[in-house]
């Protein structure tokens, strides 16, 4: 059996399982990518050597670690599936190990530069700005958002959606579950806001928010005069900002609803500070935003 043979079984025997977004990536990945590169080789003719082949070139193509692990974990179900299928008898992927990211792959704003985008921004996204920058929560989580979620008595938002191209559902791990304080830019955002719907966010068009937000942030950067990074630099932004100002780690981790602090750790130890809430640390900073 080749390759593209047991893809095709693969793929009718798992995919009743997948999500909308999962049957997407895998269907995408699989024919861009994984079919062209293994496609009529016998399944179990492929071994390190031409995994690792693959994820070389995908290195070569200056791809962001992220995405390589990512193209690459949907070859590690396919093969990891095929051993437990009894198709193959060796695993070639078991010893390719993950690319690294490094420290580089983040690039977060100055507190300076955030204030100048988010004053450039036009007026209907600039509330969703202003949250993303400081909360540090995830592009999908924000578009989620709806009303009964935030509680601006108690002051905390609960995150327990997550949207992604106009498919909701919930935190993909229990640490994404979480609930989160308000800040004061956040506050005056949020209550300023009319409540035209049960979401918290819309698009110009008063409509939920069901694709990237990369042009409108890429206009406000133009506009602000600071050097383009990807809109998801705003939750880098924060969790640096937070560090640098001594918010323990455990803390953040959990406001950004990692699994485990320990991968908090490795993306943003270098940012730490001399170490409370966040809204103490960071009070005097978040003044006129």
């Amino acid at each position: 059996m080749n390759f593209k043979e047991y893809v095709n079984q693969f793929v009718e025997t798992e995919s009743p399982d997948w999500t909308v977004t999962t049957a997407r990536d895998y269907t995408e990945i699989i024919n861009r990518l994984l079919l062209p590169a293994f496609g009529e080789m016998e399944i179990e003719d492929i071994k390190r050597p031409h995994i690792k082949k693959f994820q070389n070139d995908l290195r070569a193509r200056e791809l962001s670690p992220a995405t390589i692990n990512k193209y690459m974990a949907v070859l590690r179900v396919i093969m990891k599936t095929a051993m437990e299928d009894e198709v193959i008898t060796v695993n070639p992927c078991k010893t390719v190990s993950r690319v690294e990211s490094e420290a580089s792959d983040i690039k977060p704003l100055s507190l300076s530069e955030l204030k100048r985008v988010i004053a450039a921004a036009d007026d209907y996204i600039r509330p969703l700005f202003i949250t993303l920058a400081f909360t540090g929560m995830r592009h999908g989580e924000a578009f989620a958002l709806r009303w009964e979620d935030v509680d601006l008595g108690a002051g905390v938002i609960r995150i327990t959606r997550n949207r992604v191209r106009g498919n909701e559902k919930t935190p993909k791990t229990k640490a994404g579950k979480r609930t989160i304080e308000i800040l004061a830019p956040v506050r005056q955002a949020l209550e300023a806001l009319e409540r035209k719907s049960e979401y918290v966010f819309l698009t110009a068009e008063g409509k939920p928010y069901n694709r990237p937000i990369d042009r409108q942030w890429r206009r406000a950067c133009e506009r602000a005069g600071v050097e383009y990074r990807r809109p998801y630099e705003m939750r880098h932004s924060y969790a640096t900002l937070c560090l640098s100002r001594g918010v323990p780690i455990n803390h953040l981790s959990h406001v950004l609803g990692h699994s485990n602090p320990a991968i908090t750790g490795q993306i943003y130890a270098r940012y730490a500070g001399d170490s409370a809430s966040i809204a103490s640390r960071l009070q005097e900073d978040l003044q006129a935003v």
